[in-house]
């Protein structure tokens, strides 16, 4: 980041990948569903979290919110292991919103793990390989790999 006068440069942070393309299609698909869904969003959690919390008491048609930040993305580009973070207007709705976005990576046929817990982000992984090498099978609850199971 280089500052610039009274306005901030940031450098963009672009990702590929397979589950990357997956997660597109997910946040088009959750902006459908009363979601303020961003994609590569702000520097970090804590910004993330404060504008998209902030847009939804502005935006009453809004329940729910999702994002994935520049450092999430950066960890992605080296990992393959991409976290989304998710939020509602009430502890009730961010459950849900959890819930919703499983469901929508199932429908994509992302390979994804969530232990279920409303303060847990989302891991959504490349391919088995790095879903392999961040998680021992069968050892956490909701895991999910192409949409079954464990």
């Amino acid at each position: 980041m280089q500052q610039l006068g009274d306005t901030m440069k940031h450098a963009i942070v672009r990702a590929t990948g397979e589950a990357y393309d997956k997660v597109k299609v997910v946040f088009k698909e959750l902006r459908k569903k009363d979601f303020i869904a961003r994609m590569n969003y702000m520097c970090c959690r804590t910004c993330a979290s404060y504008n998209i919390e902030s847009a939804l008491d502005k935006n009453l048609k809004k329940r729910f919110g999702a994002f994935f930040h520049r450092q999430t993305t950066e960890h992605y580009n080296e990992s393959g292991l991409l976290y989304i973070y998710f939020f509602g207007d009430t502890d009730l709705f961010t459950e849900t919103a959890g819930s919703i976005i499983v469901n929508e990576l199932s429908k994509a046929g992302a390979i994804y793990s969530w232990d279920g817990k409303s303060g847990s982000a989302i891991s959504v992984y490349d391919n088995q390989t790095v879903f392999d090498k961040f998680n021992k099978p069968n050892t956490i609850p909701g895991t999910t790999i192409e949409g079954e199971q464990l």
